[in-house]
């Protein structure tokens, strides 16, 4: 309750000097000519002057100082921002591909890409070749007893025989230099 009364005091006082300040010089205004007041409004006060002249040299100390610094720190601010957006935005993009893909089951892979993948490994040539334990005999000892898919006639066994009596000599001798 004291603080209000103090308050209430404070705000009176101040609306009685406002009232001072303003009354001061009613009746030299009032004895003034036409002219001279039209004089005395065109004259620049001190303070108009002096506050004209700091806004134009704030101004102009902003555009030429300030300014490129200010739109420098702001760029970098921004690329800054907006690299760690796409950093926010990539670790999300991963982590909705780990749910997807931890929510679906993997199916295996077929005969077809299981035979890729073995041809792949090899030596390039279809037979799978150990270069220290295997000896032609037992490359072509593995051919003949691989499975045989029914893709074409019978005779792949045949193929598949001939071609490595010919050609493992050649890959095992080539490999063994």
């Amino acid at each position: 309750m004291p603080s209000m009364i103090t308050a209430s005091i404070l705000v009176l006082g101040s609306i009685a000097a406002l009232a001072v300040l303003f009354s001061r010089h009613t009746s030299e205004a009032a004895a003034m000519s036409a002219e001279e007041t039209v004089t005395r409004m065109q004259e620049v006060s001190f303070w108009q002057d002096f506050f004209g002249s700091t806004y134009d040299h704030i101004a102009a100390y902003w555009g030429l100082e300030l300014r490129p610094q200010f739109l420098g720190f702001l760029a970098k601010r921004v690329g800054w921002f907006r690299i760690f957006v796409l950093r926010f935005e990539q670790q999300l993009f991963k982590l909705a591909h780990r749910i997807r893909t931890s929510s679906t089951l993997k199916p295996k892979p077929s005969e077809y890409w299981q035979d890729v993948h073995a041809w792949k490994n090899g030596n390039g040539d279809g037979i799978l070749v150990h270069r220290e334990t295997e000896t032609p005999e037992t490359v072509v000892a593995a051919v003949l007893a691989a499975p045989v898919k029914k893709r074409r006639a019978s005779t792949r066994k045949n193929i598949t025989a001939s071609f490595a009596l010919e050609h493992v000599e050649a890959v095992f001798e080539d490999r063994h230099l």
